[in-house]
């Protein structure tokens, strides 16, 4: 998996992004709802078939276990997702 330069202005549409959070108990979470890794799986093939430039974003919890962010991240790669951003969440 590749990271963007620095100074990389790629645009990607918001239709184009497909979202996750991994809550503090290792949940995957999609627009509210609890998802397993298959779904997951299947939402990024299907995106990427329909646009493979899609952009996958993750949220992570402070308090997420680390596994399951690892786990995340090598579906991503898996799955040659092309652009992947990810971030930590503010604690609350």
């Amino acid at each position: 998996m590749n990271l963007p330069a620095k100074d990389s202005t790629r645009i990607v549409a918001r239709e184009d992004i497909l979202r996750y959070e991994i809550d503090a108990s290792g949940r995957i979470v999609s627009g509210g709802s609890t998802v397993d890794a298959g779904t997951v799986e299947r939402a990024i093939r299907s995106g990427t078939a329909r646009n493979p430039n899609i952009a996958v974003a993750l949220a992570i919890s402070p308090h997420a276990p680390w596994q399951a962010v690892v786990s995340f991240v090598e579906l991503a790669q898996k799955l040659r997702v092309e652009s992947f951003s990810f971030k930590m969440q503010e604690a609350e």
